[in-house]
């Protein structure tokens, strides 16, 4: 791996120790998780459905990594994984759940 990429995940690895939050994924707790937010708006598939959208990055010694389309439980609340990496030691997960 060149040295810009490992410069990128040591960077990843202080925001996870400085902005990173405990999470419970499927009754894992994590103590270190970056999660984005991305917001709550119209479902692009469907009429009248609105969606909230969470990415979330952590070590993936913690978590099995789960598959497109898989329900998680994420501190308490069913989610549905829309896409799901894993890179140089890290899981990269992006996740939905129906608002209406």
């Amino acid at each position: 791996m060149s040295e810009f990429y490992n410069d990128i995940y040591e960077d990843v690895d202080d925001l996870l120790e400085d902005f990173g939050r405990p999470v419970t994924i499927n009754g894992i707790l994590i103590e270190k998780v970056l999660v984005n937010d991305e917001g709550q708006g119209a479902d692009e598939n469907r009429q009248d459905v609105n969606v909230r959208v969470k990415s979330f990055i952590f070590k993936d010694i913690y978590f099995r990594r789960a598959k497109s389309g898989e329900e998680v439980e994420i501190d308490g609340d069913e989610w549905v994984v829309t896409k799901t990496e894993s890179k140089h030691g890290f899981i990269i997960m992006q996740v939905f759940r129906e608002m209406s």
